[in-house]
């Protein structure tokens, strides 16, 4: 997933039962607890396609600064 924009530069990753199934370069301009909120909803949309939790993960420079999980949202 690439985010275009002039922020901070991340790698990104989605992983699901610890392998990674999506990569990329992801910018991104927010600031605060709400600066990953894009990784989480591409990890939201995932774990829904594919019915499985999806872990998202960002890092610089080789060190992981956020990552989080998400489940498949239930179908109503």
């Amino acid at each position: 997933m690439r985010i275009l924009g002039s922020g901070d530069h991340y790698q990104t990753e989605l992983l699901q039962g610890g392998t990674v199934v999506e990569h990329g370069v992801t910018v991104l301009d927010s600031e605060g607890e709400q600066r990953f909120a894009p990784l989480a909803d591409w990890a939201q949309r995932a774990a829904n396609v594919d019915g499985r939790p999806t872990v998202w993960r960002a890092s610089q420079g080789g060190r992981v600064v956020a990552e989080g999980l998400r489940h498949p949202e239930p179908f109503d």
